[in-house]
Formats: C-alpha cells, sequence, structure tokens
C-alpha cells in the first residue's frame, strides 16, 4: 500500500505500521559516505548548515530523494521540535 504524507510518498505493507513509522525515523547514526545537499541559497529561519548535517541522519530512502522533498521533510521536524527563538541560532 502506497500513500503521501507531508514527507512524500511511503510504501509499507498491511499490517506493519510499525514499520512504515521505522522507515520515517531519523537514524541515529549519520550515512558516512553521503554527501548532503547545500541549502544556502534558500530562504531559512535558521542555518542552511543545519539542514546540511541533519539530512546525513534522514531515513535512508530520503536519502536519494530530491533536495526540496528532503528540505520540507527536515523542515517540518525542525518546526515541530525546536522553538521559533531557537531556530535563527
Amino acid at each position: 500500500t502506497e500513500y503521501t504524507s507531508r514527507y512524500g510518498k511511503i510504501s509499507f505493507e498491511a499490517g506493519s505500521s510499525s514499520k512504515s513509522k521505522e522507515m520515517s525515523r531519523l537514524m541515529l547514526n549519520p550515512a558516512k559516505n553521503h554527501k548532503p545537499e547545500t541549502y544556502e541559497d534558500l530562504q531559512l529561519d535558521g542555518s542552511s548548515l543545519l539542514l546540511s548535517s541533519l539530512e546525513m541522519h534522514l531515513p535512508r530512502h530520503l536519502l536519494r530523494a530530491p533536495r526540496d522533498q528532503k528540505f520540507t521533510y527536515m523542515r517540518d521536524i525542525l518546526h515541530d521540535y525546536v522553538p521559533p527563538a531557537l531556530r535563527s541560532r
């Protein structure tokens, strides 16, 4: 089954909700061989370096996704967990 969330299309098998949740979690350890995109050209609330660093922790299925999809995923995470006052630091 496939559905579209705010992070893009996600595929999962019926009855495997924990599997789909696991697929969308950030990785604890960064992908060492991944070269992150640059986000310096975007209007950001915070540092473009933060996004480049966070990108290395994206779920494996997102590492090769288009830059705009990765940006949207990371922006949503930051907006959910980082207070506005801290985003500009």
